[in-house]
């Protein structure tokens, strides 16, 4: 038997998280139960991420391109939060062929401005 690794799951709002120092840059690995676009998730789970750690996004893919769209528009933010270029896997399991994982490992530290609160993250959206 393999020993399982150190887990925690959190019932929190990760701009409540990334604000205290136990949680920001502290983590390997961040998924969300929400569904946002890519542009929120990555704003909001990167500062969380401690470099070397991924952000894992389950999303769907509509085939029309709409996926590689919503990763475009996120691009920047991506980049202002130390974010790498995603990569997009295919979910292998019957009745799920139009789902994708969406991984992004962190490259660099996370500006202490971000996230943003929530009306300047919408400000943002409508420029």
């Amino acid at each position: 038997d393999r020993p399982l690794p150190a887990i925690a799951a959190l019932n929190a709002r990760a701009e409540d998280l990334a604000r205290e120092r136990a949680h920001r840059e502290a983590w390997d690995v961040v998924t969300a139960r929400a569904v946002a676009p890519m542009v929120e998730l990555i704003e909001l789970c990167l500062p969380l991420l401690r470099i070397g750690g991924r952000l894992v996004a389950w999303k769907r893919d509509d085939g029309a391109g709409s996926l590689e769209r919503e990763l475009a528009a996120a691009a920047g933010v991506g980049q202002a939060c130390g974010g790498a270029s995603p990569a997009i896997h295919r979910v292998a399991a019957r009745g799920l062929e139009d789902h994708r994982l969406v991984l992004m490992t962190k490259r660099r530290a996370t500006p202490r401005e971000f996230p943003r609160l929530v009306a300047e993250r919408r400000r943002a959206l409508l420029r």
